[in-house]
């Protein structure tokens, strides 16, 4: 597959909520997920495609609830891979608080699969993710 299938095969998927059959059909069986920070007690990066589907799933099913989430700009294809600009709109299920989340998405490949999905959050959205961090481990 070209990176240009990839990215808008993955975009098709999660713009309909089907994360798992992105990961099963896009990305490597040892891809690496790096967040620039943890999310409540699980680790900042994770590694291998079906360890990066069941984190996706604790976040949904345990951690928040998915109001929305769209890709808002791209993909911007490169050399290596592709990125895009993620619009999120969730809410933290311990304390019922609505967030908006922007971040951009690197994704590169490598062999026709996505072998590193790395995501940058601008100054705003780190301070949020901290405050976020830190009422839901108080709670």
């Amino acid at each position: 597959m070209t990176t240009e299938e990839i990215a808008y095969g993955c975009i098709q998927l999660w713009n309909q909520g089907r994360f798992r059959e992105a990961y099963e059909t896009y990305y490597s069986d040892d891809a690496v997920k790096v967040e620039p920070l943890s999310w409540g007690k699980h680790s900042n990066e994770v590694s291998g495609s079906q360890n990066l589907a069941d984190h996706e799933e604790w976040l949904t099913e345990d951690w928040l609830t998915i109001n929305s989430v769209n890709i808002s700009e791209g993909p911007f294809i490169g050399a290596a891979g592709f990125s895009v600009i993620i619009r999120s709109d969730f809410t933290i299920s311990d304390t019922k608080s609505r967030h908006i989340f922007r971040e951009v998405g690197v994704y590169t490949i490598e062999d026709g699969k996505i072998v590193r999905e790395e995501f940058l959050y601008d100054e705003a959205e780190m301070a949020e993710t901290r405050r976020l961090n830190r009422l839901t481990a108080s709670s």
